[in-house]
């Protein structure tokens, strides 16, 4: 998959977790609805980076050095370790880390249609050599019916966060804390 399907499909996966959340523990508490607003109880830029975050380390990294753009960013030991690191750094805040995990297992399960190398380093693979350019990939119909699918999602959030009155002014607010609103 690519950049917006990525990102679309795990925005809509945090709203409706989000959601599922407000449902079956907040709504007890007699709660505001407006305090059931999904995406905002994330931290936004976590959450995007973690999307993106495994063809972040081997589409950019690993890929010049190895060849391969499924290496060890899109494996279970690797993602982990940064799921530790995150929680590490920052333990005080669950928005963040909760966000940056959920982006990246969502990237995993989003790419599970190919191979992946889940066990890797500790179990041996055949790295598959890169057959097709990126804009070879474009023009395969899975692909860019997944960028069709992501870019749809993004704009149904986008429209219901904004009928929500959420402004662009607040949202792009939002996206550089790392605080729910």
């Amino acid at each position: 998959m690519f950049l917006v399907a990525h990102i679309g499909y795990t925005l809509l996966t945090a709203e409706i977790l989000a959601h599922l959340y407000y449902w079956l523990f907040l709504k007890k508490k007699n709660l505001e609805p407006t305090d059931s607003w999904g995406i905002v109880h994330f931290a936004f830029l976590p959450l995007i980076i973690g999307a993106l975050g495994p063809d972040i380390i081997d589409k950019l990294i690993s890929e010049p050095i190895t060849g391969y753009g499924r290496y060890i960013g899109h494996s279970i030991p690797f993602a982990i370790l940064i799921f530790i690191l995150f929680i590490a750094i920052f333990w005080k805040k669950p928005t963040v880390y909760s966000a940056l995990i959920l982006g990246w297992i969502m990237h995993i399960i989003l790419d599970t249609a190919g191979f992946i190398p889940w066990f890797f380093p500790f179990v041996e693979y055949n790295f598959q050599s890169k057959t097709q350019t990126y804009i070879e990939l474009l023009f395969q119909p899975y692909v860019y019916n997944n960028e069709i699918g992501g870019f749809l999602c993004i704009l149904f959030l986008a429209v219901l966060y904004f009928r929500r009155g959420f402004t662009l002014r607040s949202f792009i607010q939002h996206i550089f804390t790392f605080s729910p609103k």
